[in-house]
């Protein structure tokens, strides 16, 4: 139910505000028969806007449990490694992975939704090496176009020496992605599907015989 105060601003024709919103009721004999509807119309208003924010922060404070920690909101004057900032912008969680200033979230930080899945599809891969004895190669100093050989395959360093990326992720930080390669024997036609962690997926494909691989292609999820 909406709280009702004095006016902070003490005009004399204002009788009561509202105390959310200061949404004013003019005393009776400056707006005569429409007082009392103009009383009701801001109760309301004043009632949808507390229920809204206190169901915001039952929304935040289930987040925050979930997530289990908030360090702060962006802009961040100093960012500390490890610690988990939230961007209003995005909605979203992020874990800083490089320290220092950061007015939005950026290749510094990773989005907390998709570091969760993440560990979980590391966890996937787990599970089936301990089960059928694959296992995540290791990537480094090596050109994408090369790779046509089926397995899961990890460049785990930001800043490795790869090649044959998208554009997206050609920077000196983005170099970090889980690749899964899906191929016949002889290599001929060869599907590649790329898993950033920066939580970008592209693909791309050999479709024909002694051809090479088409561009890559962004797969949005949402």
């Amino acid at each position: 139910m909406a709280q009702w105060i004095e006016d902070p601003q003490g005009r004399p024709e204002v009788e009561k505000v509202t105390k959310e919103l200061k949404l004013p009721v003019w005393k009776a004999n400056y707006k005569g028969k429409f007082r009392d509807f103009w009383n009701e119309l801001w109760d309301k208003i004043e009632d949808y806007c507390l229920k809204l924010k206190e169901g915001s922060k039952k929304t935040d404070d289930r987040l925050n449990s979930a997530i289990g920690r908030n360090d702060g909101d962006f802009p961040i004057a100093n960012a500390a490694v490890g610690n988990v900032y939230y961007s209003e912008l995005t909605k979203k969680y992020y874990k800083c992975k490089v320290g220092g200033p950061a007015p939005m979230p950026n290749g510094n930080f990773v989005d907390m939704s998709i570091l969760e899945n993440l560990n979980r599809l590391e966890n996937l891969y787990t599970t089936k090496e301990e089960k059928t004895k694959l296992s995540l190669t290791q990537i480094n100093t090596v050109n994408l176009n090369n790779i046509r050989k089926a397995g899961f395959y990890v460049s785990s360093g930001w800043g490795n020496n790869i090649s044959g990326l998208p554009q997206e992720l050609s920077n000196n930080d983005s170099r970090a992605f889980y690749l899964v390669v899906f191929s016949l024997e002889s290599g001929s036609y060869c599907q590649q599907i790329l898993y950033s962690f920066k939580g970008l997926i592209f693909y791309r494909a050999i479709t024909d015989s002694n051809s090479l691989f088409g561009q890559w292609r962004k797969i949005n999820l949402i």
